[in-house]
């Protein structure tokens, strides 16, 4: 389940082998008695085994996984602890309707002449590769934001003039 070593790798205990004991959402613990910071841990130290050299230039993505199954019960027990809310508790449970959003936004790809040119020299699936430019260069935080103002005006319009969403033309 967890790594059984940890080594050092910053600070005044740097080189210094700890096996690992127990941990909760804030801490590891190791069998010497210490313990460090879950949030820190990846920050000072690395997992190690038996085959492991005592090479302190390793990188530190050998502990992130027993960092990252940690946090995972304290973003669960943050969620536990949220406030309840009746109103929001009321709404999931109520049955649904559906409504229709279509978001529309613009995206940047090469030009016809560019697109021909590179799907004519290379054997290259160029589709995907335009894809892939195209996905990485959107703003995910600017289109989550525009996705959340159009939920928003479709359910006031669903909800102020009793339309389904749906574009029938007898609104």
């Amino acid at each position: 389940m967890y790594a059984e070593k940890y080594q050092w790798i910053k600070g005044e205990k740097s080189g210094k082998i700890e096996a690992y004991a127990s941990h909760d959402s804030d801490w590891v613990y190791f069998q010497g008695g210490g313990r460090i910071g879950v949030n820190v841990m990846t920050e000072f130290m690395i997992q190690v085994d038996a085959n492991t050299p005592f090479d302190l230039e390793i990188t530190k993505h050998r502990v992130e996984p027993i960092v990252k199954k940690i946090q995972k019960p304290t973003e669960n027990l943050n969620k536990n602890k949220e406030e309840f809310n009746p109103i929001k508790s009321l709404l999931k449970q109520a049955s649904k309707e559906k409504i229709t959003c279509k978001y529309e936004f613009e995206i940047q790809i090469p030009k016809t002449s560019v697109y021909n040119l590179i799907k004519d020299s290379f054997e290259a699936d160029v589709d995907k590769d335009i894809l892939e430019i195209v996905m990485s260069s959107i703003d995910k935080n600017e289109l989550y934001k525009n996705i959340q103002e159009q939920i928003k005006e479709q359910t006031v319009k669903f909800y102020n003039h009793g339309s389904t969403g749906t574009e029938t033309g007898m609104g």
